[in-house]
């Protein structure tokens, strides 16, 4: 297991024995969840550049407790400006960043509800493949860890594969520039993969891919979808997001 992996571990462990609920998403979650996809495709594999986690805003000034207990200290400006959503800590070159109540980034969706759910240590897999859709400039590792997350929705058992699926469907169904800018994802990572040199991924990304797509196509979709659809990309369908 990585460092960074690692630390943040003890960080939702030392949370847990507070009572203070932590589960991990971005690098450090997909990490957890693909254990398996790396020992099938190896050079999937990539350590986190920092760690992310989620929580509830009421649980704020513990969750600044426990990061002081790590030696990370808090970005007071960050923090007061985005109080109640985001919580940024730094310890020397490693970043902590805590999303309360909801994920925020260039599309925004509760995770209060979702807190509950998932395994132990992670969001629900819904969740995390869905924190990589949703990046409209997407760098390479996020393509990376898309794949990896398409293999483990490809290896899941059918509840779980089912759950993420028909999840990051619902989502899109309410909100046409999170659909559209999934849909642009999904394209990329297939195109990602058929470049890979791990032998059969391009297959396994493409079969997940294509379920993943018609799901979410043919999703009813809610009334506000609808009418942001006649505007289409013409006008800005996502948010720049604060790092």
């Amino acid at each position: 297991m990585d460092t960074m992996t690692a630390l943040a571990l003890n960080i939702m462990q030392r949370a847990r024995a507070e009572n203070v609920v932590l589960k991990a998403l971005g690098g450090v979650a997909v990490s957890l969840l693909c254990t398996e996809v790396y020992e099938l495709y190896p050079n999937l594999r990539r350590a986190p550049a920092d760690i992310d986690l989620a929580g509830v805003s009421e649980d704020s000034g513990r969750i600044e407790t426990i990061a002081a207990g790590f030696g990370f200290k808090p970005c007071a400006e960050f923090n007061f400006v985005n109080s109640g959503e985001r919580m940024k800590f730094l310890r020397d070159e490693v970043r902590l960043d805590i999303f309360l109540d909801r994920f925020r980034m260039c599309h925004t969706w509760s995770l209060r509800d979702r807190l509950s759910e998932g395994s132990d240590w992670t969001l629900p897999l819904g969740d995390i493949l869905l924190t990589k859709l949703q990046v409209v400039r997407p760098a390479d590792t996020d393509l990376q860890d898309l794949a990896a997350l398409l293999v483990v929705v490809e290896t899941s058992a059918g509840a779980v594969q089912k759950e993420a699926i028909s999840y990051v469907a619902h989502l899109a169904s309410r909100d046409w520039g999170l659909q559209y800018t999934c849909a642009l994802r999904i394209s990329d990572v297939c195109r990602w993969a058929t470049g890979h040199k791990e032998r059969d991924l391009s297959d396994v990304v493409a079969r997940r891919a294509s379920l993943l797509s018609r799901v979410v196509e043919s999703w009813p979709k809610a009334l506000c979808w609808r009418l942001r659809a006649i505007l289409g990309s013409r006008l800005r369908w996502y948010a720049e997001p604060e790092t």
